[in-house]
């Protein structure tokens, strides 16, 4: 009700108004980083990292896999709770597998009694590694085909709202789907993912650091097929399955869903994703104002803090707004700054410690220009009236 939105405009009032105070400029870039956090809200309702192992296991379990059942029960013993952890551990052991010495040099450091490499590692040793990657990759690709529904919620909305009225507006974000994309497409927001794009110019950069979900890769040619929502949506409404896998139509090999896991090692996966990630660094070194929506800040992305450490290191002008529900976020990315970006001002630092739905919508009315924010609000009219 209004009492309850009032108590929590008076919260952050404060805050909201500082951020009301600052001078963008039409040439100014301005970065929205979405994390996990921001595609959790209703009605979009997607899982974060930590809550995706636990629907992992709810889906392996209808298709009753004996070895992931194994696995399952081992997590739940060692209270293995984070998929990041899991996938990493055997990204790592298939890795191993390929390289018999790399194995023999691991197992040597970690247990010096184990002098020699003549003991290899059994053809089902092998086996089963491959297929416990094989049915974790694919139990992953099913996981995240559910996002394909997903509805835009306030968050993304605002987001689009802020790139229709700021045409300096970059969009990176860590997710695999793709409310974003769908909201850009319904307000008629031209968009490009950088990567196997030639966009025009006016396009909204939408970098997707992890992959998207209608994003496909061919192993053997590397051909990138980047089909647009709706038709994968329209499919599935005629009874179309959802593609975890096709056929690449330049060479005819298996493709593959272009999703990134959680994993450490991201990179051992997909290399095309460096260019996403080179498109990222650029965005993140030009642009002047970062709002940071439910990002974690994990170890597995240290190389995200990183690119935006060195942004604000060689311009401490630069200002950024942080979003979040854990009141412990904004404290560890200050703690980031003061150990990697001494000349950073931590008064250029913005904390919104709250629910994301209702913060960003405030927050993007508060930086859009006066003229902007009553234009929107005389569109609203004309729609209420008509």
């Amino acid at each position: 009700g209004e009492d309850g939105f009032a108590e929590f405009y008076s919260q952050y009032q404060e805050e909201l108004n500082e951020i009301g105070k600052i001078d963008l400029k039409p040439e100014q870039e301005v970065l929205f980083f979405l994390g996990a956090g921001a595609s959790k809200p209703a009605p979009s309702n997607i899982p974060t990292v930590n809550e995706l192992l636990e629907e992992l296991w709810k889906k392996s379990n209808r298709l009753e896999s004996r070895p992931l059942s194994k696995l399952e029960e081992w997590c739940k013993e060692n209270d293995i709770k984070n998929i990041e952890e899991l996938l990493t551990a055997v990204t790592l052991s298939d890795f191993m597998i390929r390289n018999p010495k790399t194995h023999a040099l691991v197992n040597s450091i970690l247990y010096p009694e184990w002098k020699s490499i003549e003991e290899k590692l059994s053809l089902r040793d092998i086996e089963s590694v491959s297929s416990f990657q094989n049915m974790l990759s694919t139990f992953f690709s099913l996981l995240v085909g559910t996002m394909l529904y997903a509805e835009p919620n306030p968050v993304h909305q605002s987001v689009a709202k802020f790139a229709s009225q700021h045409k300096k507006t970059n969009i990176v974000t860590t997710n695999y789907d793709v409310c974003v994309d769908r909201v850009l497409d319904k307000e008629g927001i031209p968009y490009t993912y950088i990567i196997g794009s030639r966009d025009s110019e006016e396009a909204v950069p939408l970098v997707k650091m992890h992959g998207s979900i209608n994003w496909f890769y061919c192993e053997n040619c590397q051909a990138l097929f980047m089909p647009k929502v709706e038709e994968m949506i329209n499919a599935t409404k005629q009874n179309i399955p959802y593609a975890i896998t096709g056929v690449c139509r330049n060479c005819g090999a298996s493709t593959r869903h272009m999703i990134v896991p959680p994993t450490t090692y991201k990179y051992l996966i997909y290399p095309p994703i460096v260019e996403v990630w080179n498109a990222g660094r650029e965005i993140f070194e030009r642009s002047m104002l970062y709002v940071i929506v439910g990002y974690s800040f994990s170890l597995a992305d240290d190389y995200i803090a990183k690119m935006l450490l060195k942004a604000i290191g060689e311009d401490p002008t630069k200002k950024i707004i942080i979003i979040d529900k854990n009141p412990e976020v904004p404290e560890k990315f200050k703690s980031y700054v003061k150990l990697h970006a001494e000349s950073f001002d931590e008064k250029n630092i913005y904390e919104l410690v709250g629910a994301a739905e209702k913060l960003v919508p405030e927050v993007v009315d508060k930086l859009l220009p006066k003229k902007a924010k009553s234009s929107v609000k005389q569109v609203k009219a004309k729609k209420t009236k008509s």
